[in-house]
């Protein structure tokens, strides 16, 4: 079964460092906070089974980034968010890589507050979490760079890169 991929800060889904006061099934508030809505939809990233186009949809979201830097991310398997009743559908997304904006992104769509709970909450137990160091951003992005998928890049990233594509 394909992933769904959300970019997210670490340090928001920790899993060493509980409170005593928060239970074991429940994830912390802040999480939320990488769960940001708009319209009651949360922009995601369609990941293959076999994850060969992970790389590929790091690079675009990096790429939409005004520096190099850490790609922390999470991924959660599709039958788990079906498993809430919440409905997966393709969108153009925006991201430095036209191809994949048109491909892999999708909006998990009709949210309600409860059911963007339980998704952190399932999201928390049932997903990976992973970071790209930025050493393995930046060669991303100029694998991306000159294999002509990344035309949006942002200026800044460019000049960042320019040592590496030349």
């Amino acid at each position: 079964m394909p992933f769904l991929l959300r970019a997210i800060r670490k340090n928001r889904w920790y899993l060493d460092e509980r409170p005593d006061w928060l239970p074991p099934e429940e994830a912390h508030a802040d999480t939320l906070a990488d769960l940001n809505t708009a319209e009651n939809a949360l922009s995601v990233w369609h990941i293959d089974d076999d994850q060969a186009n992970l790389r590929r949809v790091a690079a675009a979201l990096a790429g939409t980034r005004q520096a190099i830097s850490n790609l922390d991310y999470l991924l959660v398997d599709t039958r788990v968010i079906r498993d809430l009743g919440i409905e997966i559908e393709p969108n153009l997304g925006f991201s430095a890589d036209p191809e994949a904006n048109a491909n892999w992104h999708r909006d998990l769509v009709k949210l309600s507050a409860t059911q963007l709970a339980k998704l952190a909450t399932v999201a928390l137990k049932h997903g990976e979490r992973a970071r790209i160091p930025q050493k393995d951003v930046r060669t991303l992005l100029a694998e991306g760079r000159r294999a002509g998928q990344l035309p949006d890049l942002k200026p800044e990233l460019v000049a960042e890169l320019r040592p590496l594509l030349t």
